[in-house]
């Protein structure tokens, strides 16, 4: 009984020379103490991080969706422009057709001089017409090449088509004034015998054009048709 009671008086009395800060810890109040304390502040470590993950999430979400919403906008515009440039091409096209057609029937029966009343009315009007048409698409048509050009940047093939159309076209007015020379005065004789060379290589290269702006404009939409692949797109750029 003696030896435990001094093995208890000699264990009280290291103690006393023992730090506050290891007593504390060795006492089972401290360790408790410590757990509730350590506990908490890891917890709140975690809570922390959870929370500023959240955050950079939605931070990234709205980020991404801003971004994909100010580049639609500006392909959208793009898109319209590239459908102007192709509208003013057709257009213009479709003028020089119509002119090169009228100044070849002005050799035929229907618009012979005195063959009815107003006739020189309509020739003057439809010699007017072809030249005007005639000079807006040897000034035009270069200016439409390079914006088909910078429309569909990298479609060689739409490049290809577009110069062969833009050959033909000024194939068929200099063969329609040429024609138009060369029996003006004379006797009436058959349109439809006339540059038919021109106007059917003119009809294939119009057709092999459409084909290409077609794919042309499909292909202008490929990765902006779903969220998962504009964001792909998005990333990629710096």
């Amino acid at each position: 009984m003696m030896k435990a009671l001094e093995y208890r008086a000699g264990q009280k009395e290291a103690s006393k020379d023992k730090p506050f800060w290891q007593r504390l810890l060795e006492s089972t109040g401290g360790t408790a103490l410590i757990t509730v304390v350590i506990g908490g502040f890891v917890g709140q470590l975690i809570t922390c991080s959870v929370q500023n993950s959240l955050k950079e999430r939605e931070f990234q979400q709205s980020w991404m969706k801003a971004r994909g919403d100010q580049a639609l906008v500006a392909y959208g515009e793009f898109l319209n422009k590239q459908q102007e440039s192709v509208k003013s091409a057709y257009e213009l096209i479709g003028s020089c057709i119509t002119a090169s057609e009228s100044l070849i029937a002005l050799t035929g029966p229907e618009f012979a001089p005195g063959s009815h009343v107003g006739v020189e009315e309509q020739r003057t009007s439809i010699r007017s017409k072809y030249n005007l048409v005639n000079a807006q698409w040897r000034t035009e048509r270069e200016k439409l090449g390079l914006l088909m050009s910078y429309y569909h940047h990298g479609q060689v093939e739409l490049a290809i088509a577009w110069a062969n159309t833009q050959a033909s076209v000024t194939s068929l007015l200099d063969c329609s004034r040429k024609w138009y020379l060369d029996n003006e005065g004379k006797k009436p004789v058959a349109p439809g015998s006339a540059c038919v060379k021109e106007r059917e290589e003119l009809r294939k290269n119009l057709g092999d054009l459409t084909v290409k702006l077609e794919a042309a404009r499909k292909y202008a939409w490929e990765g902006w048709e779903s969220p998962d692949k504009l964001k792909t797109a998005l990333e990629k750029k710096p």
